[in-house]
């Protein structure tokens, strides 16, 4: 990964390392990312743990209110050009696509309140997804305000490799249009609308985007053709990490004998356990050689010896760590165990209980593990991938018994075993 600014003359990231302009592509993945990991990692935990009663409906609706919120916020921002740009009409926006969300949330939480708790987990995944979908409404909403920003009057909507509905096929052959008051495309029949909005069949499965142009100037803005280029960077206004929502996952490579030693302590684990694994880098510390994008401290103050980033399947050790296995199988572990094992909130629940009989060392575990279900979980992939026999056979005894299932058959046999 790499430092990410914002050209505001033009409207498009940059690579500020080389100089380099992001396509309109590079974003949109960033977004369709952003969209996957929620729906894997926080709506269907969700919707498993409403199905099996682990929590009630109430709770269930408060949080994926939440959810809706921030991925909403995330994905707006991402086509706004991050925090920095938003101005008042945008938070404003924002506001009122949450307040349609949150409606059409209560609605679907009085017709889950009819169901029984059996008929209630396929029906909430499938629809829990489309408010996920959904979001990309906020995702292009983001883009057409960066877009008005440079004096756009004409959009056209435009297919990408999906399938599409009749509705989509025939706005994208009308060609331009005059946008409207927002920077939407203007449908002779729906007026102002914009992709995933719900005004198509495909509703909010639409893959589409909207391009700009100034028909006075001449200037295009968010076409597929504006890609990846280099660019002086004179007027370049640049974007803090904490004014940005998500990671870009621009590659950089890592020091050869850092990367080395890493790949080392990974050997053994199976491949299907890396797979989408995209970014894997030594970070630097406040001093010292900088290797690195960037310092990453802990609410405590302490260097973090790694990070995962689950928005970008990126893994960041600190430069001491990278020979402590401990700390590389932990971080491969939140990403191998993320979709594999979603459902960890009973295990939770009975390790906590083993810990009032001090019984940690039982399992391998350490004592921060048991507050979080993601840091349980890398510890537990820790345990199954480098702990010993006696350890590895209390923990599993447990997943076993809480009804998740035996950790030999969600992750496969142990490594070296």
């Amino acid at each position: 990964m790499a430092k990410v600014g914002w050209l505001k003359r033009l409207g498009r990231f940059v690579k500020t390392a080389t100089n380099t302009l992001l396509g309109r592509p590079r974003i949109a993945a960033v977004s369709d990312r952003a969209v996957r990991a929620v729906t894997a990692n926080i709506l269907a935990p969700l919707a498993t743990n409403l199905s099996t009663g682990s929590i009630s409906l109430q709770i269930w609706q408060t949080e994926m209110r939440k959810d809706i919120k921030n991925l909403y916020l995330n994905q707006y921002m991402i086509g706004r050009g991050g925090r920095a740009q938003m101005t008042q009409q945008d938070w404003g926006r924002c506001g009122a696509m949450l307040k349609d969300q949150y409606k059409y949330l209560d609605n679907f939480a009085a017709d889950l309140a009819k169901m029984n708790v059996a008929e209630r987990e396929v029906y909430i995944r499938a629809r829990s997804q489309l408010y996920a979908n959904a979001s990309n409404e906020a995702f292009e909403r983001g883009r057409a305000a960066t877009a008005m920003s440079l004096g756009v009057d004409e959009c056209t909507w435009h297919l990408t490799k999906a399938e599409h509905c009749d509705t989509c096929i025939g706005r994208d052959r009308a060609g331009p249009r005059p946008i409207g008051l927002r920077g939407g495309y203007m449908d002779d029949e729906a007026g102002e609308v914009f992709p995933a909005d719900g005004s198509t069949i495909c509703i909010t499965n639409c893959k589409c985007y909207l391009s700009y142009r100034n028909s006075k100037t001449g200037q295009e803005w968010g076409t597929a053709a504006l890609l990846d280029a280099p660019q002086n960077m004179d007027d370049l206004a640049y974007v803090s990490p904490k004014d940005y929502p998500s990671q870009l996952n621009v590659s950089q490579k890592t020091e050869q004998a850092a990367y080395n030693k890493i790949m080392s302590n990974m050997e053994g684990l199976p491949e299907e356990h890396l797979e989408g694994l995209e970014s894997l880098y030594v970070y630097n510390p406040p001093r010292g050689v900088r290797i690195g994008p960037k310092h990453y401290v802990l609410d405590d103050g302490r260097e973090a010896a790694g990070i995962y980033f689950p928005e970008s399947n990126s893994i960041a050790i600190h430069p001491k760590y990278v020979e402590s296995t401990s700390t590389i199988i932990h971080e491969v572990g939140h990403h191998a165990t993320k979709v594999r094992i979603p459902a960890t909130f009973d295990a939770l629940e009975q390790i906590k209980l083993a810990t009032e009989a001090d019984a940690l060392s039982m399992y391998g575990l350490r004592s921060y593990s048991i507050s979080s279900p993601a840091e349980l979980m890398a510890d537990t992939y820790h345990v199954w991938a480098r702990g010993s026999s006696s350890q590895f056979f209390n923990l599993n005894k447990v997943f076993m018994e809480s009804g998740i299932g035996d950790l030999l058959e969600l992750l496969g046999p142990r490594p070296g075993l």
